[in-house]
């Protein structure tokens, strides 16, 4: 399955200027795959453009793309376990001017439904 997103958002306050910290860009990318037995496969993309720290927009927190993978295999109908790299490519990004945000991360765990 190939999902793709778009979103073009135009947010400001009462006075009419952009906020900051909000990209008037963001897209996604995603493909899953579910013909194996009992497993999910999925690769994303997002892309994050171009934000602003401050109201004036004079600093720029930059534009990125992180790229993410999943793979969830179904133990029984009420168990699942999950294996998630975030940020694959360990890219170097700020949210917010001046702070780093995580580089590449695992996750690993279990579903349970009752």
């Amino acid at each position: 399955m190939l999902s793709l997103g778009y979103n073009k958002l135009f947010a400001k306050n009462s006075d009419g200027e952009y906020l900051q910290r909000i990209a008037r860009d963001t897209a996604l990318v995603g493909i899953d795959y579910y013909g194996l037995v009992k497993t999910h496969l999925g690769v994303y993309a997002n892309y994050t453009g171009t934000r602003y720290d401050d109201l004036a927009q004079t600093e720029q927190t930059g534009r990125y793309t992180l790229f993410d993978a999943v793979v969830n295999y179904d133990i029984t109908n009420e168990f699942s376990t999950y294996f998630k790299v975030e940020n694959a490519t360990d890219k170097r990004y700020q949210e917010v001017l001046n702070y780093g945000t995580y580089g590449r991360s695992f996750r690993v765990g279990l579903h349970a439904k009752f």
